[in-house]
Order: structure tokens, then C-alpha cells, then sequence
């Protein structure tokens, strides 16, 4: 009975690991060419103005490290707002289409979202249960 119940703990153990690494193995694709996506539509339609030495807005996307987002979450936070406003491209200047933004920008909110329920902020210390 013992030795039956130790090779379901095993058997489990190992189909747990198993899940979760084809799991993370699906996801490494879908990041990359998400970040591939995503270079390509910033170099075709933003770098133009928001380049270095261009800065319109004061805004510039090399700083903008795509494989990284969540540690340049305000840039980001920045072109997720004009994106959906519609204020970026400006008017006259040459667009994505309508899918791409919203892929762009759904892409970038849940690189932030992913980055920021990633931290581990420690032990909460016991707490007092008095007023003093």
C-alpha cells in the first residue's frame, strides 16, 4: 500500500512537471514573435519622430527595451494612451492597421501586468492585535 501511494506521488510529480513545461515551452514562441511583432511596427511607424535624435514629444522609443516592458513600464504606459486614442501615428502619416494596434497594445499590457504580479514583496511581519 505504502509503495503504491509513494508511485502516485511520482507518477503526479512528474505529470505536474511535464504540464508545466510544455506550458513554458508554448509560451517562448508567442513572446518572441510578439517582440518581433512588435519591433517591426514600432521601426515602421513610430521611429521616424520618436528616435533619438527626432525625441518628438520628448519621447524616445529606443529606450524602450521590448524584451524587457515591465522595467520600462512609464514608456510603455505612454504608448498604450496614445495608441488607443488614436493620437498616434498622427493624422496624415502613414497607420497600422486596426488588429495591429490592438494586438500592440494588448501585447504590452500584459508584458506590464505579467512583470508587475512577478515581484515577491517578502513576509509580512506578525502584527500587533492591541491599540498600543
Amino acid at each position: 500500500m505504502k509503495n503504491r501511494i509513494m508511485t502516485l506521488g511520482v507518477l503526479l510529480g512528474l505529470l505536474v512537471a511535464g504540464v508545466s513545461r510544455s506550458a513554458q515551452q508554448s509560451q517562448t514562441p508567442q513572446t518572441s514573435a510578439s517582440v518581433d511583432s512588435a519591433r517591426n511596427l514600432i521601426s515602421t511607424y513610430c521611429m521616424g519622430c520618436h528616435s533619438d535624435t527626432g525625441k518628438a514629444g520628448g519621447l524616445a522609443l529606443s529606450e524602450l527595451k521590448l524584451e524587457a516592458v515591465g522595467q520600462h513600464a512609464e514608456i510603455a504606459e505612454k504608448v498604450i494612451r496614445k495608441l488607443r486614442a488614436g493620437m498616434m501615428p498622427p493624422p496624415g502619416s502613414k497607420r497600422p492597421d486596426g488588429p495591429a494596434v490592438t494586438e500592440m497594445v494588448a501585447w504590452l499590457e500584459k508584458e506590464i501586468d505579467t512583470a508587475a504580479t512577478d515581484s515577491r514583496p517578502g513576509r509580512v511581519g506578525m502584527r500587533r492585535l492591541n491599540r498600543r
